[in-house]
This record gives C-alpha cells, sequence and structure tokens, in this order.
C-alpha cells in the first residue's frame, strides 16, 4: 500500500488536509468524525452499487474506501506502521487454523481458534520496540536476495536463476548456524552441509519428516526466534535466511544485511516481501557494493551489499 498512502499524502500536503509523522489517536478537532463520516457514506454508497448489481460503482465506491482509508491512515500518522500492523493480524488470522493446516468449523459454520492461535501484539508494533534479546557475544546477519520492489519470494519460490548468488549464500553461512521458518525449511528439500539448521516452527508437535535420520543433529526445532538465537553459539556470527516473517521479526535485532539486490520487478499474487529493505536503510550504512552483469548463467544484473547497523 505504499504507493496509495503516498499518494493520498501528497493530496493532504497539496491540499492543506493534516498529516501525522507519528502515530496518534488524537486528530485536530472534527476531524475523527469527518473520517468517519466518510468512509460511512462511501459503506452506503457501496451497498447501493450492490443492490443495483452495478460493478462500475461497486469499484468506484471501493475505490473511494480506499483512497479515504489511506486519508485516515495519514491523519493517525500510522503510514509507517500500517503494513506490520496488516501483516500481524494475518498471522493472527492464519493462526486459527488447525494441527492439519485446515480450517476448524463449529457446527453454525463458524470459525473457531485452532489450538495455536495468538491474538494480534499491535501494541508492540506501535511502540517500535521488540522483547527478543540478543547478547553482545551473539552476531547475527540476516541474508537475502530480493528484487529492486523488495520481493524475495513468489509462490514460495525464488523468481531468479543466480548460480553466484548461490554460491554467495553457500560461502558466507559455510560453517554456521542458520535460522528460519518452517516453510523455509520445507523448501529447502535437504540440509544443507555444514551447517546446523535451526527450524522456527509454533507446532508443539512439528517433526522434520523429510530429513534423513543421519542428518537429524543438524536440525534444531524452536518455537520462537528468541530461542533460536538462545541455541546460536557465544562469540560467532549466524544468519537469518527466511522467511519474511522472520526477517521481519529480526530486522531490530541483526547486526547485519547481506542483501542481493536483483535488477528486476516481481508483480502478481502470492509474493514474499523483505520487510521494508530501503527503509532499513537509514538504519544502516552500506560497507561493500559488488555489482555484476547478467551472463550465460546468471539471468540478470545483481548486486552484492553488505551493511552494518550504524
Amino acid at each position: 500500500m505504499r504507493k496509495q498512502i503516498g499518494s493520498v499524502q501528497l493530496f493532504h500536503e497539496k491540499f492543506g488536509a493534516p498529516v501525522s509523522t507519528k502515530p496518534t489517536s488524537n486528530l485536530e478537532l472534527g476531524r475523527g468524525k469527518l473520517r468517519f463520516d466518510l468512509m460511512k457514506e462511501e459503506n452506503e454508497e457501496y451497498r447501493d452499487a450492490m443492490i443495483n448489481e452495478d460493478i462500475v460503482e461497486i469499484a468506484d465506491a471501493l475505490g473511494d474506501m480506499l483512497y479515504i482509508l489511506c486519508g485516515t491512515i495519514v491523519e493517525h500518522g500510522l503510514q509507517h506502521k500500517i503494513e506490520e500492523v496488516f501483516d500481524e493480524i494475518q498471522r493472527s488470522n492464519m493462526s486459527k487454523l488447525g494441527e492439519d493446516g485446515k480450517p476448524i468449523f463449529r457446527e453454525d459454520g463458524k470459525i473457531l481458534k485452532g489450538p495455536n492461535y495468538f491474538k494480534p501484539n499491535i501494541a508492540k508494533i506501535l511502540e517500535g520496540k521488540t522483547s527478543i534479546k540478543k547478547p553482545s557475544n551473539k552476531r547475527l546477519v540476516s541474508i537475502a536476495a530480493l528484487s529492486a520492489n523488495e520481493v524475495i519470494a513468489k509462490g514460495g519460490e525464488i523468481p531468479w536463476y543466480l548460480p553466484k548468488d548461490f554460491k554467495h549464500f553457500k560461502d558466507v553461512t559455510n560453517g554456521s548456524f542458520i535460522i528460519m521458518g518452517r516453510k523455509t525449511f520445507e523448501s529447502l528439500l535437504r540440509t544443507l552441509p555444514n551447517r546446523i539448521h535451526v527450524v522456527i516452527s509454533r507446532s508443539a508437535t512439528y517433526e522434520t519428516l523429510g530429513v534423513d535420520l543421519a542428518l537429524r543433529n543438524q536440525v534444531i526445532i524452536v518455537r520462537s526466534l528468541q530461542e533460536a538465537i538462545d541455541q546460536c553459539l557465544e562469540n560467532t556470527t549466524s544468519y537469518v535466511i527466511g522467511g519474511g516473517e522472520i526477517y521481519q521479526q529480526a530486522m531490530e535485532i541483526v547486526d547485519e544485511l547481506d542483501l542481493t539486490i536483483v535488477e528486476t520487478i516481481v508483480s502478481g499474487e502470492n509474493l514474499t516481501m523483505f520487510p521494508s529493505a530501503m527503509q532499513a536503510m537509514g538504519q544502516f550504512k552500506i560497507v561493500s557494493k559488488e555489482d555484476h552483469t547478467a551472463d550465460t548463467a546468471n539471468d540478470l544484473n545483481f548486486s552484492f551489499i553488505r551493511l552494518v547497523r550504524k
């Protein structure tokens, strides 16, 4: 929603409407009622368009609802937080699924909360704080390849083929602990040689069924990023390798970003994003950059960029 919110913020600035730069519950006199009335009016227009089965008016009402919603977000100063809020609500909603990954229905059709359900922690996002503790003698690096528009996966798969990046990942993480979510681990199809895989799964019964028994000592199952960090050795560097949710949780505590920026725009549905990489640049400084051009083996231009926390 960054583009849409940015456009509406520009509208507010040009037309003299309020813009808040930090989260606030207090709007200017009368503005709260105005925002409510505007959203109510568009909801009613949508209702009428539905009754009349007029798809043009439906689209118009939905577009206006989105515009007004973005304006309300801007007035409450949530433009830099709303995506994290949405992602947290999405994680909470998806946690309602049962252990088998299917919804649990009550007899009347209501969806029940699964055994792994958790409430969204909105306060944590707005306060900008993390409850995760990382000892100073444990160094943590997020390593990721992302497109110019910050996509790291499409449909659960890497949307490019860059053997040089694979080699870079192998060389950098060799001999280290690598931290990942369950889906990322399962996407590997096998354990990576000479690395300890620390896999985060909220499921209390998750087992690495696809891992050869001889390699089970290379895999540690934990329930949270905090537990994952606790498992890593002191005075060493460990790497966060995905997916999007784990990158998001780790962003406030990682010491370094090891990014491969791929010169492409990835669009479509079911995209996994790296968490506000460009916004995070303000918290880090670039210490090295190495550009590579496409060749017969690597289908796109890309750059290795290393950043350390300021």
